[in-house]
């Protein structure tokens, strides 16, 4: 006998010539309801896909079940289950999602995660087992970008790079999440002001620039030199594009070539980057023209006072 939803129900009767056999059967119903959140995952039972959740399944066999949970992005749940005859086991499973969100300035980086390729920057990697990985992003023309994150178990990890211009002793990114304008400040008597300070974030290196007074200088150079601070350790220090140390930076400055903008950038070990705008205001050629007139005229009232004591003489 059978009935949608119940477990079949079988028997064997003798039937007597002349007689009217009674059968009355209560039928049962062995099944597994399954549950999930969020909803739609695909159920497998016994290595065997029955549906997805919200689902009955019926006429099951009691004993040992193997159950499987599968849905899109969320982690496979896994358990097994007793089913008792006549029964209705419910299955009801919260799906975790774990997960790591790749993004890197600029966009378009090849993710490898535990040395296998698996996209390109923006992206999320779902599925993942809890512990450690490691991860690399790697971008035509830029360096490396290497780390190890722990991924706990439910959660998404952000992984956020910012990539370096292969070769380059500064952070390359085109955009700086904190950028204050500042307003001129005078440094000293020569003229020296700082025009601005761009930093890519609130742990960017600090840049500290010895008194000019304190520093050898002649008409045309002017040796800069300084401290360069951050909690990761100072990578470099350049000074107009050119290496001037580390935590301790010095370096010539040629302004003969009449250029007064210097540009000191100080990158820090993790990546962060301080670009801080210096501008030397050097004598104008007209202030030039008029020490000379000066020094002219000078020399010529020299002579005109020795030829007039001459003739008194």
């Amino acid at each position: 006998m059978t009935f949608n939803g119940y477990d079949d129900w079988t028997t064997i009767i003798d039937v007597v010539e002349g007689s009217t056999n009674t059968i009355s059967v209560t039928l049962n119903k062995t099944a597994i309801y399954f549950t999930s959140t969020p909803s739609g995952a695909y159920i497998y039972l016994d290595n065997s896909r029955v549906g997805t959740t919200p689902f009955t399944k019926t006429k099951l066999l009691p004993g040992s079940h193997a159950i499987k949970l599968i849905s899109n992005e969320y982690d496979d749940w896994i358990t097994t289950v007793n089913v008792v005859e006549g029964s209705t086991t419910t299955i009801s499973a919260t799906l975790n999602k774990t997960a790591i969100y790749f993004s890197s300035t600029p966009s378009g980086a090849y993710i490898y995660l535990d040395n296998s390729q698996i996209g390109t920057t923006p992206f999320i990697k779902t599925k993942l087992l809890p512990g450690s990985h490691a991860i690399k992003l790697t971008l035509r023309d830029y360096d490396d970008w290497i780390t190890t994150v722990n991924v706990v178990e439910g959660s998404t990890t952000t992984v956020s790079a910012e990539l370096s211009i292969e070769g380059s002793t500064q952070n390359p990114a085109p955009t700086y999440t904190t950028t204050p304008t500042l307003t001129s400040t005078p440094m000293d008597s020569l003229g020296f002001t700082i025009v601005d300070i761009q930093k890519s974030s609130e742990t960017s290196p600090e840049i500290n620039i010895e008194p000019i007074d304190k520093q050898e200088q002649s008409n045309t150079t002017v040796i800069l030199g300084g401290y360069a601070s951050s909690d990761s350790g100072i990578k470099s220090v350049t000074v107009n594009g050119q290496y001037a140390g580390t935590e301790h930076w010095e370096l010539p400055v040629d302004l003969s070539l009449g250029d007064s903008n210097i540009v000191i950038i100080a990158t820090s070990n993790d990546g962060n980057t301080t670009i801080q705008n210096i501008d030397f205001d050097s004598p104008s050629s007209d202030q030039n023209i008029a020490i000379i007139i000066d020094a002219i005229i000078g020399v010529i009232g020299s002579i005109m006072v020795a030829i007039y004591n001459k003739k008194k003489t």
